[in-house]
């Protein structure tokens, strides 16, 4: 990281003088939504600029997001009904659960294969959260 920032001090601190200036904006406007609303609008589309995996944008995947419990082999019945069911993983994140023994496993599937994730999830009694 050191080499990598030394290489691009200017563009990196171009960068972050329009990110300091756009949270003062958001700081002094806080109280008018429709500029609360532009910044936002403004950082989607930034995020959505962003290739994922193999140059994907992000909304060319949908999140299925599952209640998985912490118990050893879950994940892996998990990913064998998926795969046995012709469901491509695009990428997953995972967020354990700070109060329960339970994660939230996000799974990127292409757009045409949620609502048959979803199903699959449901009817193997998963939970589904989104």
């Amino acid at each position: 990281w050191r080499q990598i920032v030394s290489a691009n001090t200017a563009p990196i601190r171009e960068q972050l003088v329009a990110m300091r200036d756009d949270l003062d904006h958001l700081i002094g406007a806080l109280d008018d939504p429709r500029v609360v609303i532009d910044l936002l609008t403004r950082g989607n589309e930034g995020v959505r600029a962003l290739p994922g995996k193999r140059g994907k944008r992000p909304d060319e995947v949908i999140s299925v997001v599952v209640e998985i419990p912490d118990a050893p082999g879950a994940l892996g019945q998990l990913f064998a009904s998926i795969t046995t069911n012709g469901v491509n993983i695009e990428d997953l994140s995972i967020e354990h659960d700070p109060d329960r023994p339970a994660g939230y496993l996000s799974i990127d599937v292409a757009p045409e294969r949620a609502d048959a994730l979803r199903q699959l999830i449901r009817e193997h009694g998963w939970g589904l959260r989104s």
